[in-house]
C-alpha cells in the first residue's frame, strides 16, 4: 500500500540544521522551533509507494544516503583521507540532492508547460496560415509532412495528453523517474570539478533551504543559463551550519579549504535563500530568514571575491 512518508531532502542532512533548529516557512507569522527534522521536507508517496514500480526511486535515495553519510563526514573532518571511490560517492550524492527536490522537479515541469504553451501557439498559427493558403488556392507543398526519419517522436496531441498526465500521480512519477536519469551524467561532471570547502568563522553559521543546491553562472552571477556542463558554472551547497561547499571547474579536481569573512557568510546565506521555495532551515534564530519568511524586502549583497 501507499501513503509512505518520504523525505525529499535527506533526513541526515537536515539533522545538522534542525536537531534542534528553526524552520522559517514562507507566509507564516512566526518561525517554528523543531527538535528533530522527522516531519520536515516530507511528501506522501512522492517517489512511489510500496506497491508501485517507482519504489525504486526511494530505494535509490536511501542507498545513496547510506553511502554518502560517512564520506561527507570525512570530507569535512579529514579531507586528506578522501579516496577516488569516495569522490564518486560524493558526486552521486550531490547529483541526487540536486535532482530529487520538489523545487527542481517543479521548475522542470514549469519549463515543460511553458514550452508546451509555445508549441501549441505555433501549431495554431501554422494551422491558420495553412487554412488561409488553402482558401486562396496557393501551393500547399511547403506544408508537406517531413520524412519519417525527421518526424518528431510525438504528435502535438500526444504531447499535450502526456503533459496533462503530469498533474496526476502516475504522470508525476513518470516525470520524476525521467529526471533521475540525469543523476549519472551530473555525477560525471561533478567528478571533474574542484571542491572549495568554506568555513564560517566563530559565531557565524550557514543556513539551508528546501532548494539546498543552486547553480550559478560565474559570468552573470545568475542561475539562468547555468548548467553542469558549462565551464563557468558554480554550484553552492551548505554542508552543515559551519561549512559551505562550492564546486567549479577551476583547476584539476581537488579539495581546498578556507575560512570566510563575515561578509562572505552574509552574502552566501542571502544568495542561496533567494531561491528557497517554501522553507529555510537554520540552526539558530536568524533575522534575515525571518525577513524572507515575512516577505518584507529585497536584500542587496556584495559579490564575494
Amino acid at each position: 500500500m501507499g501513503n509512505r512518508r518520504q523525505h525529499t531532502i535527506p533526513k541526515f542532512y537536515l539533522k545538522e540544521f534542525l536537531n534542534s533548529g528553526i524552520v522559517y516557512r514562507r507566509g507564516d507569522k512566526l518561525p517554528r522551533f523543531v527538535k528533530t527534522p522527522i516531519n520536515i521536507a516530507v511528501n506522501i508517496d512522492y517517489y512511489g509507494g510500496p506497491s508501485d514500480d517507482f519504489d525504486a526511486l526511494d530505494k535509490m535515495n536511501s542507498a545513496i544516503e547510506n553511502w554518502a553519510a560517512p564520506v561527507l563526514k570525512k570530507l569535512i573532518d579529514d579531507v586528506t583521507s578522501i579516496t577516488h571511490s569516495d569522490w564518486v560517492i560524493l558526486s552521486y550524492y550531490f547529483a541526487n540532492i540536486h535532482v530529487r527536490t520538489p523545487a527542481f522537479q517543479d521548475s522542470m515541469t514549469s519549463t515543460l508547460k511553458e514550452m508546451t504553451k509555445q508549441l501549441n501557439k505555433m501549431a495554431e498559427d501554422m494551422k491558420r496560415v495553412y487554412e488561409k493558403a488553402k482558401a486562396e488556392g496557393k501551393d500547399l507543398s511547403v506544408f508537406n509532412t517531413p520524412s519519417f526519419y525527421d518526424s518528431p517522436r510525438y504528435s502535438i496531441d500526444e504531447w499535450n495528453k502526456w503533459m496533462e498526465g503530469l498533474d496526476q500521480k502516475e504522470g508525476r512519477l513518470v516525470s520524476i523517474a525521467s529526471r533521475y536519469r540525469l543523476i549519472k551524467d551530473i555525477a560525471k561532471y561533478i567528478q571533474r570539478m574542484t571542491f572549495h570547502i568554506c568555513e564560517a568563522p566563530g559565531g557565524l553559521f550557514f543556513t539551508t533551504t528546501d532548494r539546498p543546491l543552486v547553480l550559478f553562472s560565474l559570468m552573470s552571477g545568475s542561475p539562468l543559463g547555468a548548467g553542469w556542463g558549462n565551464k563557468d558554472v558554480l554550484a553552492a551547497l551548505p554542508l552543515d551550519p559551519k561549512h559551505l561547499l562550492l564546486m567549479c571547474y577551476r583547476g584539476e579536481p581537488a579539495v581546498y579549504h578556507r575560512v570566510l569573512s563575515a561578509n562572505d557568510v552574509h552574502f552566501w546565506n542571502i544568495e542561496l535563500m533567494k531561491y528557497a521555495v517554501y522553507e529555510v532551515y537554520s540552526k539558530h534564530t536568524y533575522d534575515i530568514a525571518l525577513d524572507w519568511m515575512l516577505r518584507k524586502g529585497i536584500w542587496k549583497t556584495k559579490r564575494t571575491s
